[in-house]
């Protein structure tokens, strides 16, 4: 039976009940319903404030990224905004193990490509390289960030082989000369 929560509690009720039903599975053999019965919130409520199950994911994501990976957009460094959100990874590897592989245009996977993606524009317009200009700079761009999503995975599913320092500095190996220089500046 639904309980009554006030907007500021239910978001917290439907994260907590997600990520205990993502301890054991993944986020595509969950169902709203599911995730709507262990937080005792209503399908109304529910959908007043998300799409779908991979909306709710997201939007409990952009949290740690505002608090981790972003701040490299605002001037902080890229190897400690980064470390930051790899350790929060590491803290929790059962539920982004459950979350990451689904795919399609409302996953996470979908949703780190796009941000990752908006924020190294973002940082290269601030440098005067337009990404959009050159297919090339595009291309070596999405490289690195489709390539980093796939041994970011690859990372959690084999119980994180490497320490979180190890993983990072091998990503910022990876990026190329031009986002990494934007990156120091």
């Amino acid at each position: 039976m639904p309980i009554n929560v006030n907007e500021e509690q239910l978001d917290q009720c439907l994260f907590d009940a997600l990520y205990a039903l993502m301890q054991t599975r993944s986020i595509e053999d969950l169902t709203v319903g599911e995730i709507l019965s262990r937080a005792h919130v209503s399908r109304s409520s529910f959908y007043r404030h998300y799409r779908d199950k991979y909306d709710l994911l997201t939007q409990s994501y952009e949290h740690i990224l505002q608090s981790t990976y972003l701040r490299c957009v605002s001037g902080a460094s890229w190897k400690e905004s980064t470390a930051a959100l790899y350790r929060v990874l590491a803290e929790h590897p059962r539920f982004f193990c459950n979350a990451l592989p689904a795919s399609g245009p409302n996953s996470l996977r979908q949703y780190i490509c796009d941000i990752c993606m908006k924020s190294y524009e973002e940082i290269l317009n601030r440098h005067g390289v337009d990404l959009h200009a050159d297919w090339r700079l595009m291309a070596a761009v999405q490289c690195q960030i489709f390539g980093g999503f796939e041994v970011t995975c690859q990372w959690l599913q084999s119980g994180m082989p490497c320490t979180v320092d190890e993983l990072t500095d091998l990503l910022y190996a990876t990026l190329p000369d031009f986002l990494r220089q934007a990156l120091q500046e």
